[in-house]
């Protein structure tokens, strides 16, 4: 008490009028009102928080996608086709099968080699060749000391044939204007090939011009050794 009044002392110095009446405690009486006010401090729950602010409004939900242009005419679009070719395809079946859409028939496929799975014969570009060659022995068997008759169509027309018995040069012939062609041969090395009694052995030819430009191997034939 004695400090506040002491403060009232000098303010009214200061100021030249006195204050108010220290505050002792206890309730106080409100201005204007003439009611007692509470004692600070008093008048309040325990344990019971402040209130919190409202939050943030909740955000709108987002909207759904937009579709594409043209997705929906494209499904019904889709629909459609199913539609048309089921009532197509049991209109076929209605009629007794499906309609003839044709065939394409290979060139190979008539003849004598349709249907056997062999390819179509060729006919050469030029007339160098009149057809297929065959290459013919006879006999067809004996001692190495035999002489055979060697036979030969289709080969290069006025050209050269050489012959090979197995790996050794046999002799050569002539072909006329159609490719054909006979000679007499002696096979070679007879007592070289009389050691292998019972084997067969390949006889070769190859193509000349008559000038001896190389045109190919042409087909062969077989002699058995006895």
């Amino acid at each position: 008490m004695a400090a506040n009044e002491d403060l009232e002392r000098i303010r009214e110095a200061i100021t030249g009028r006195p204050g108010p009446a220290p505050f002792a405690g206890g309730a106080q009486t409100l201005m204007g009102t003439g009611k007692p006010g509470k004692p600070a401090g008093k008048g309040k729950k325990k344990g019971s928080p402040a209130s919190l602010p409202p939050g943030p409004p909740a955000a709108p939900p987002p909207a759904p996608p937009r579709e594409e242009n043209g997705g929906g005419s494209g499904i019904l679009g889709g629909i459609a086709f199913l539609v048309a070719a089921a009532f197509v395809i049991s209109g076929w079946i209605g009629s007794g099968g499906l309609p003839d859409f044709g065939s394409v028939t290979p060139p190979w496929s008539s003849g004598s080699s349709a249907g056997s799975g062999a390819y179509p014969e060729t006919t050469p570009e030029d007339d160098t060749y009149s057809s297929p060659a065959e290459l013919r022995v006879s006999p067809q068997s004996g001692s190495a000391y035999t002489t055979v008759t060697v036979t030969g169509s289709g080969f290069i027309r006025d050209g050269l044939v050489k012959l090979a018995f197995h790996a050794t040069a046999m002799g050569e012939a002539h072909t006329d204007g159609n490719g054909d062609f006979t000679a007499r041969m002696s096979l070679p090395s007879p007592d070289f090939y009389g050691r292998f009694p019972g084997q067969t052995f390949s006889i070769s030819t190859t193509e000349y011009t008559r000038d001896g430009t190389y045109q190919g191997n042409g087909p062969g034939a077989g002699f058995h050794v006895d």
